[in-house]
This record gives C-alpha cells, sequence and structure tokens, in this order.
C-alpha cells in the first residue's frame, strides 16, 4: 500500500512539472526502534531467523526480531535503515528502501537507482564505493561520481581529494532531507514491531517529505495563482524554458484555477480574450 501512496504521488510530482533530474543522490540513515531486552541465547537465536520456543503469543507481539544493531564512528544504534534514491535538482525522494539497520548501504543501491532521472550521475559517498558497484553503475549507462575511499597505507592524493570535495557539494544536498525528518518531522525514531509495519512508517515519513518540500518549490507559484484567482483574472500562464512548455490556469473559482493545461512546443493555443487568434507554443521559445 505505502509503495502505491507513494508511486501515486511521484506521478503526481512528474506531471506538475517536478521530473527527475540533474541525477540522483544516494544514501541511508538510521531509523531507530526501541531496544530490545533479550538473554544472550535469544539474541543468538533472533540473528538466526529463529524464535524462542519458550515466548508466548503476547511475548512475541511485543519483540521486534527485525532491528539490528550497528556501528559508525564509535556509535552503536538499535534499528532499521532508510535508503533514500534523491533527484539532485529538487531534492525530492524519488525511491526508497526500508532495511534492518546492519544492511550494508551498497547492498541496496540497484532498488533505488531511478532509470526516470533525466541525467545519468550517481553521487553517494564512499560506502558504496567498490569495483562491483562501478561496473554495475558503467553497464547501466549511469556515470559514478561515488566518493572514492582513503586508506591509511594508500590516503587520497590531492587531485582525489579534490573531487572528494566537489562531489561532496552535490552529495550533502541529501543531508538536508535527513535533517529535516530529524528536526521538522519531531525524529526519525519509530515505534512499530518487525519490518513490514516500519516500512510502512519510513514510507510514510518519506511521503510527508515529499509533500512538503513539494509545498516549499510551488510555494511562490500557488500564492501568485490564488491571487490572480482572488481578483477574476481569467487565465493564467506559466511559460517554463527549461521544459519547454506552457502552463495555463484558467476558471477561477473561491480563489483558485480549476482548470490546469499543460502544452508542449507544437501545440497552439487561444487567449480567452481573443478566441480567433491562435499562438503556437513554439513560436513563445528561444
Amino acid at each position: 500500500m505505502i509503495d502505491t501512496l507513494f508511486d501515486r504521488f511521484g506521478d503526481f510530482l512528474t506531471t506538475a512539472g517536478f521530473q527527475a533530474r540533474q541525477g540522483q543522490l544516494i544514501d541511508a540513515t538510521i531509523v531507530p526502534v526501541p531496544i530490545q531486552r533479550n538473554h544472550r541465547e535469544e539474541n543468538r537465536r533472533i540473528k538466526e531467523g529463529e524464535v524462542a520456543a519458550d515466548w508466548s503469543g503476547a511475548k512475541r507481539a511485543q519483540k521486534d526480531v527485525a532491528g539490528r544493531w550497528t556501528g559508525k564512528r564509535g556509535k552503536q544504534s538499535f534499528g532499521d535503515k532508510n535508503h533514500l534514491g534523491v533527484d539532485a535538482k529538487h531534492k525530492l525522494i524519488r525511491t526508497f528502501e526500508a532495511t534492518p539497520a546492519n544492511v550494508p548501504d551498497s547492498r541496496v543501491l540497484d532498488a533505488l537507482l531511478d532509470p526516470d532521472n533525466e541525467d545519468p550521475g550517481v553521487w553517494a559517498d564512499s560506502a558504496y564505493r567498490s569495483e562491483e558497484t562501478e561496473r554495475v553503475l558503467e553497464d547501466a549507462g549511469y556515470d559514478s561520481h561515488i566518493n572514492e575511499k582513503g586508506h591509511r597505507a594508500h590516503p587520497l592524493s590531492d587531485e582525489q581529494q579534490a573531487n572528494h570535495r566537489k562531489r561532496s557539494k552535490i552529495r550533502s544536498r541529501v543531508e538536508h532531507i535527513f535533517g529535516v525528518q530529524e528536526n521538522s518531522m519531531k525524529g526519525k525514531f519509530i515505534r512499530t514491531i518487525g519490518l513490514a509495519r516500519a516500512e510502512v512508517k519510513i514510507g510514510l515519513m518519506n511521503l510527508t517529505y515529499n509533500l512538503m518540500r513539494y509545498l516549499q518549490l510551488t510555494k511562490g507559484r500557488l500564492n501568485k495563482a490564488a491571487a490572480y484567482a482572488r481578483n477574476a483574472i481569467p487565465e493564467y500562464w506559466i511559460l517554463s524554458l527549461r521544459d519547454r512548455r506552457l502552463e495555463v490556469y484558467r476558471r477561477p473559482s473561491h480563489g483558485a484555477y480549476a482548470e490546469r493545461t499543460l502544452l508542449t512546443a507544437g501545440k497552439t493555443i487561444s487567449l480567452l480574450t481573443a478566441l480567433a487568434l491562435r499562438v503556437e507554443i513554439a513560436a513563445l521559445l528561444p
């Protein structure tokens, strides 16, 4: 269900003129869940995919056997992971996957790649870098901008560090999304039992972010359209040079336009105040 809702809103974004552009940003973040207090033997069985035979039905209903511990920079976290594919132009989430927290980021890369993005560039941090990943991206027609890994015995050269900084300026835009989810959406912590429920909560979190981002992207446009509609302006045109199309709003009613039409080059349109005059969309574009 959540995938259907997410995809449906994605179709709406495309129709509204927010096609995925300028490549995609790949990253993941930990989604904490309540820590489970289990005995050592119970944890061993859970990791092996078993359920303790002596657990009652009520106890099983309260035990999250999908959440896992993971460590990063010396910090241990328990829960799940929200893997994102984001378009670099609009900073909208295009794909996502929910997994236990211990699943390596690179393992989910294939599922996150968006073939509808108009640019083949892919940006990610060094956790995704491997010879196999580079080969897979190249074979699929993508341009890899994944940061290279440095090691104590083989540190990055000055040129590699310069490339790293350049790539990071673009890749870091995905961190803004995690910041919004943490600070403006009251945190990423969820109280669910099992990965299936966690996936719904994580999906709703991502969908809510996209709704907020859409409102942010269209705030100026919607304010203008509402003002024109309130003053009974019969039609409102928006010419997009990048998309090479004309967006037409008509039939003002109760502070909004009831009709919205998208016209591309090759189409024509008549002004409501001069129906005999036909305007070619191509003539409006440079």
